[in-house]
């Protein structure tokens, strides 16, 4: 099995909408059963359209397993959605000769236990998102709207917090993830976007967390 990277472009963010709807999310199961698929994951990218980035809609399809039998089972589907508009086009990108896994291509990013934890997660990750386009017709959003009728509010965000409770973290370890995730988000922003953005975010975040502390620290009133 060797590792790649199949990348897939479209016109706009409905169109990628679309073909995670309807083309990856149902697929996903035919992936996991052929013999070509070892394990994988997937990446999109029309979010970031509306920034001044160097990519836009698009999926990136992660895997380990044989490309050219992946490329021939599925070609005539891909074909099928250029044709109704959906897939601009595709293009493959093989990790061999420099890497002879996706797992060695993964530890040579992010070290040998973090490769590993990536290799592993990545896909669990990616069945949840599939199994999320497949339940909500419209986007969650990341944080809710207050209201009376979503007080806390209800979002995205509590996804984060679920699966940690259901994976036995406490408190100290959900603020201990939640404070690196905001450090990795900014960083990210910098470097791909733009450096005074992501003092800005940053900036509303610690805001957002002194005035929470003023909260804290007043006396409960009876």
């Amino acid at each position: 099995m060797a590792g790649a990277t199949l990348t897939f472009a479209f016109d706009d963010h409905e169109q990628e909408d679309r073909f995670v709807t309807n083309y990856l999310a149902p697929a996903w199961e035919r992936f996991e059963a052929a013999d070509w698929f070892e394990t994988g994951w997937f990446w999109r990218y029309g979010q970031f359209d509306e920034y001044d980035v160097d990519y836009g809609p698009s999926v990136e399809l992660v895997f380990e397993g044989d490309p050219d039998a992946f490329s021939e089972a599925e070609r005539d589907r891909w074909a099928e959605l250029r044709d109704d508009g959906i897939l601009e086009c595709w293009t493959l990108e093989r990790y061999e000769p420099d890497f002879e896994s996706l797992l060695a291509q993964q530890r040579d990013a992010k070290g040998e236990a973090g490769g590993k934890l990536e290799y592993r997660l990545k896909p669990l990750t990616t069945r949840f998102a599939l199994e999320m386009a497949r339940a909500f017709d419209e986007r969650v959003p990341p944080v809710g709207t207050e209201s009376e009728t979503n007080p806390t509010p209800i979002g995205f965000w509590v996804v984060i917090h679920y699966a940690m409770l259901q994976n036995g973290y406490d408190w100290y370890d959900e603020i201990n993830a939640a404070n690196k995730a905001i450090q990795n988000r900014c960083r990210s922003l910098a470097h791909y976007a733009d450096s005074e953005a992501a003092v800005d975010a940053l900036e509303a975040v610690v805001d957002d967390l002194e005035a929470l502390a003023d909260e804290l620290e007043e006396p409960e009133t009876a």
